[in-house]
């Protein structure tokens, strides 16, 4: 029985239809879809994560670098001596002037590391000085350790707020010397037997480093998938397991500088 409806129309019909079929997604083709989004998040997100990391793990190395390259011009302006960890009395020139300066090493070698000296003044008024929990991106501050921090396995991560991002070997200048790290003893870096294996910078949560016989190895921070970035004196920059740092004797020339007995 005819309808009436002519049958072009109902040909056009039937192949909108199909057309409208053809286009859509069935229930199985979405779920693979969405499947093969979640398998190629998977691969690129760490991927990704791995690249950031690289470039702050290259921040931190470029960081040491500099700070060892201000530490030798600020030697070469004193005789030949290294700054001393932390000292008792005020930094000498502007620094004294500055409230909360924490005469520590890294206002000694700030000006020859490049930084401005009209910016240090807006830190220290800021109260913030040099830790690393803060905005305050300079050399001293290791973008990852930056409101983060990954201790030592089993080891005190010491101090948690405010933090250091790199600590000035310590124990130089007290096996010279016999002052403690606190005391502004320092020595002459052409005194050094091995420069190529004396520790002069590391990454830690305090502003210096040092071999202590309740924590071991300082603050040491591993912040660098499982390992940190180490500076030597003689200007060289090596990457640490956390591991190969704990198996580290104390009286070693890393700690040491080869005169421990």
């Amino acid at each position: 029985m005819h309808d009436g409806t002519p049958s072009s129309q109902m040909s056009f019909s039937a192949k909108g239809l199909s057309r409208r079929a053809a286009a859509a997604f069935t229930l199985i083709e979405l779920l693979t879809v969405i499947a093969i989004i979640g398998i190629l998040a998977a691969i690129l997100i760490p991927t990704v994560s791995a690249v950031r990391e690289s470039a702050r793990g290259a921040t931190c190395t470029s960081n040491l670098r500099q700070m060892i390259n201000g530490l030798y011009l600020y030697a070469e302006d004193h005789d030949g001596r290294a700054p001393p960890p932390q000292d008792s009395a005020l930094h000498d020139g502007p620094f004294a002037t500055i409230p909360q300066s924490e005469n520590t090493w890294h206002g000694y070698i700030a000006l020859y590391a490049g930084l401005d000296f009209a910016e240090l003044g807006d830190i220290f008024e800021s109260g913030v000085t040099w830790r690393s929990n803060t905005t305050q991106d300079t050399v001293f501050h290791c973008p990852s350790t930056l409101n983060r921090i990954v201790s030592l396995p089993g080891k005190d991560p010491g101090r948690l707020d405010p933090y250091y991002s790199y600590g000035l070997n310590a124990d130089l200048p007290n096996e010279l010397t016999g002052g403690g790290r606190r005391s502004g003893e320092t020595f002459t870096l052409e005194t050094l037997r091995d420069s190529s294996r004396t520790m002069a910078i590391m990454e830690t949560t305090d502003w210096s480093a040092h071999y202590h016989r309740e924590i071991g190895t300082g603050y040491a921070v591993v912040p660098h998938g499982g390992g940190q970035n180490v500076a030597y004196y003689d200007g060289s920059v090596e990457r640490i397991s956390a591991q190969d740092l704990m198996d580290i004797d104390p009286n070693d020339t890393f700690w040491r500088g080869g005169f421990a007995n």
